[in-house]
């Protein structure tokens, strides 16, 4: 087996709250380059090799730990936006948590995005109150572990906030670009170039702390880190250039029907719950007879919900909203920006609706 197969590899290590964690097969070397680096800056204060390599070692895994907690924030928060987790992989330079489908808008989308960098802050704060009282208790050792460990998690969420792409802090730009009127593709490409500028910075920043300061170990994992986000922000740029050959058909979404006799409250209790989408087709009568948008249902005053009929809420039936699945998704995104509206019905040839395509769908997401 060729090594980079083999890194690519990844395995299964628990499931939290039915949540799959995973641990990808490269995070072995790197744990060891971790902890020997910690056990090098341990030799002033501990004298015993050994001693000093089990507390690097405790040190890793401890960062380790925190980047697990780092990303299950975010599937919570993504929980708490009604989307499904898929699983949580732990990879050389952190992890990233998988969604079966992305955030449905702006605002969901920036609750998640600051989960992570917000879990790793406090458990910085955690971190650091404790090695106080144990620096205070003369526990010197013990007291250096945890606020080496809170060191850790306050850099890993700064570090998150870097505002590009795919990091934290770029997925929380481009909620805010996307809330303030840029598409989700234009709002992604501009954060994906301040990704692949932040990663190249961050490499020559390693290089000049190699060769000025002689810190060779630092400046190597700098250069790692740079080369990685780089690499990652080109391959979501790369990613928005080959759309163009994407039709509706590749990136639609399974829609549930439901009557327009159907009330809004009915909708509320029975059907979003097992359905958790922004956007139904609406049938009457056996016939597609328009669209409903959950933005549209949410300006009706609750108190009438029970005695509004879908009918009354939902977009009627037009070529506005309808698209084929054969259209380019380039089409889609013009005809939403047109009509704005962020979700289309898909009806094929035969008048049928097949699908719907909301606005996140356009592009594929996943949660670093």
């Amino acid at each position: 087996m060729r090594p980079a197969i083999f890194f690519r590899q990844q395995l299964p290590i628990a499931t939290i709250r039915g949540i799959p964690v995973r641990l990808a097969y490269g995070w072995f070397p790197v744990c060891i380059f971790f902890t020997l680096a910690a056990a090098a800056g341990l030799h002033p204060l501990v004298d015993d090799t050994l001693s000093a390599f089990l507390l690097g070692f405790a040190i890793t895994l401890a960062f380790f730990f925190s980047v697990l907690v780092h990303e299950l924030s975010h599937s919570a928060a993504a929980e708490r936006e009604s989307l499904k987790v898929v699983e949580v992989v732990l990879h050389p330079f952190g992890g990233f948590s998988r969604f079966r489908h992305p955030p449905e808008t702006a605002s969901s989308e920036f609750r998640i995005a600051a989960a992570g960098p917000l879990a790793s802050i406090l458990l910085s704060l955690i971190f650091a109150i404790a090695g106080w009282v144990a620096l205070t208790a003369g526990m010197s050792l013990f007291s250096f572990f945890l606020l080496t460990t809170a060191a850790a998690n306050l850099l890993l969420g700064f570090f998150n906030l870097l505002p590009g792409y795919p990091l934290d802090g770029g997925r929380l730009l481009r909620a805010y670009l996307w809330q303030q009127g840029r598409n989700l593709r234009e709002a992604t490409a501009v954060t994906g170039r301040l990704g692949k500028f932040i990663g190249a910075a961050i490499f020559f920043i390693g290089l000049f702390i190699g060769i000025f300061s002689g810190q060779w170990l630092a400046a190597a994992w700098s250069a790692v880190i740079g080369l990685f986000l780089f690499d990652s922000a080109g391959a979501i740029l790369a990613e928005l250039e080959q759309e163009g050959n994407l039709t509706v058909a590749d990136r639609m979404q399974l829609s549930k029907s439901v009557s327009a006799d159907l009330s809004i409250q009915k909708l509320a209790d029975e059907i979003l719950p097992m359905f958790p989408q922004t956007a139904f087709s609406v049938f009457e009568d056996g016939r597609f007879a328009g669209l409903l948008l959950l933005a549209d249902v949410q300006r009706i005053d609750r108190s009438k919900w029970p005695a509004t009929a879908l009918r009354t809420v939902m977009r009627p039936a037009t070529s506005d909203i309808t698209i084929s699945p054969q259209a380019p998704l380039s089409s889609a995104r013009e005809k939403m920006l047109l009509s704005l509206i962020p979700a289309l019905a898909v009806v094929d040839d035969n008048g049928r609706v097949i699908g719907i395509l909301s606005e996140p769908h356009l592009s594929v997401n996943a949660r670093g």
